[in-house]
């Protein structure tokens, strides 16, 4: 019984047609590179927000501890941004998907920047000899740094969702008409 299950699975798979394996490494490049950028800015957002809730209710030296773990998130962002430009596919999709997905790659360089930027701020600002108000003040900006520049984040992530969960287009053509 097992062998006829087995060569049944094996004439099923010799069945279905085959794939390009190069096609389906290059789409699984793009969904890694995805992933992975969306998993550094949700930790960058996570990191934000304990920082920001630490520099106005903990010790400094829990803030800086939080500043370090901060930076990281921040690195792990422009890291990630600038592997993602070099793993999308540029032409492995399909119409209004491929368009989508060249507009997030384009915008990555900037993303990255915002990462760096990010990482720069925190480096420079926050020291051991930080003032409470300065701590105060640096959790403020980088807030709001953040949340604005990953706005345009969202809006190409949204898109990007839009356009993979949106039905093929296909035109109908009737016998008979122009």
């Amino acid at each position: 019984m097992t062998l006829i299950l087995s060569l049944a699975l094996a004439l099923g798979a010799a069945q279905q047609p085959r794939q390009n394996p190069a096609l389906i490494r290059q789409l699984d490049s793009n969904t890694k590179a995805l992933t992975d950028v969306a998993q550094a800015v949700a930790n960058v957002r996570a990191e934000t927000d304990r920082f920001r809730t630490r520099a106005f209710n903990d010790p400094a030296g829990s803030v800086l501890e939080s500043a370090v773990a901060f930076r990281s998130a921040c690195d792990s962002v422009a890291a990630a941004a600038t592997r993602a430009r070099r793993q999308i596919c540029r032409s492995c999709q399909r119409g209004r998907l491929q368009a989508t997905l060249d507009n997030y790659r384009v915008y990555m360089p900037t993303l990255a920047e915002l990462g760096r930027r990010c990482a720069a701020r925190l480096r420079a600002r926050v020291t051991a000899s930080s003032s409470q108000a300065s701590l105060h003040q640096t959790a403020l900006e980088m807030s709001n740094m953040l949340v604005t520049g990953l706005r345009t984040y969202e809006r190409k992530v949204a898109d990007v969702r839009g356009a993979m969960s949106a039905p093929a287009r296909r035109t109908a053509t009737r016998s008979g008409s122009p």
